[in-house]
């Protein structure tokens, strides 16, 4: 009996693969077979939704693997090809019910018999032959719409309230609408974070902690060493005079008074989602699960919308 794997993967919506088929071979040598294949009707110069198949394993646990492999290898030499790729290992996965394929078998025109599955991230697989001969990808999209009147009214009070935004609100504002065309939810969280920072200027600490900070480099500038490292140290150690990130953004948030953002107060929120970026930029095993990610995207939004207006303007106008 053999098996097979799949893993489906996007490009950019600017990047295609110019070839005309609707595969491309990446490999073969006896029964092993490798290719690259549309995940449509179209060709693969056309379409940015692809997927890898893998044929001629002779177990589950051989396929898995070999998968594996080939889903890094395939990372690796797009990235080279300077091509972005997106697996949609971050995204929430939706599977369809039966009544779901039923309803898409009748939308497809599926031939009597013929299997329908659900397009799910990462490496899947089948006993070669019983894959289904359409994956179907679910999506939970939505469109916020505002009325013209709501539209126009706000950007009147902005104009008579002199909002003239400074160089950190415009990176803020950029931020914030970057978070709109972001493809996936880490993209989006970053996108919202980095506006945050961008409002987040840590201020320098005052009395003892300061004549510490300021003695010790004192020292430093003594200590025989390399001029330039010495300069390195005395530098670190001078940070050690203001506040973290995380402190600097906790007494930003506190000008956001008593409104709660996903159940929490605001300085609690900023340290959580903080500490979420963290883990996420710092390459940590541990990344936030994706669906406690999109849940704290839909608080940050209120967040970071609140923040920018209380940097500019000085109140918010959300309730």
């Amino acid at each position: 009996m053999n098996y097979m794997f799949r893993f489906p993967f996007d490009l950019a919506e600017t990047q295609r693969i110019n070839v005309d088929g609707q595969e491309m071979l990446i490999f073969e040598e006896g029964e092993r077979r490798i290719i690259i294949r549309s995940g449509t009707e179209l060709p693969i110069a056309q379409v940015g939704r692809l997927e890898v198949r893998g044929y001629g394993y002779c177990s589950e646990d051989e396929a898995r693997a070999d998968g594996a492999r080939w889903k890094g290898a395939t990372a690796m030499g797009l990235l080279r090809s300077n091509l972005g790729v997106d697996f949609r290992a971050r995204q929430v996965p939706h599977y369809l019910t039966e009544e779901g394929k039923q309803h898409f078998a009748r939308f497809f025109e599926a031939r009597p018999g013929e299997r329908l599955g659900s397009d799910v991230p990462g490496v899947s697989i089948f006993q070669d032959g019983s894959e289904p001969a359409r994956f179907i990808r679910m999506f939970t999209t939505s469109r916020q719409i505002s009325t013209g009147e709501r539209a126009l009214a706000a950007i009147r009070d902005s104009y008579d309230e002199t909002a003239v935004p400074d160089a950190a609100a415009l990176v803020a504002i950029d931020m914030f609408g970057s978070y709109f065309h972001m493809p996936s939810t880490d993209a989006q969280f970053l996108s919202l974070m980095i506006a945050l920072e961008a409002l987040v200027v840590p201020l320098p600490f005052d009395g003892v902690n300061a004549d510490a900070v300021a003695s010790v480099i004192t020292h430093i500038r003594t200590l025989d060493l390399d001029p330039s490292a010495r300069d390195s140290l005395a530098a670190r150690v001078g940070h050690l005079g203001e506040e973290s990130i995380g402190q600097a953004g906790k007494r930003v948030a506190m000008g956001l008074g008593d409104r709660l953002y996903g159940g929490l107060d605001a300085p609690s929120f900023f340290t959580y989602c903080y500490r979420m970026r963290s883990a996420i930029v710092h390459g940590s095993e541990n990344r936030p699960d994706p669906a406690e990610l999109h849940d704290a995207i839909a608080a940050l939004l209120s967040f970071t919308r609140d923040l920018i207006q209380i940097h500019v303007l000085g109140k918010t106008t959300s309730g």
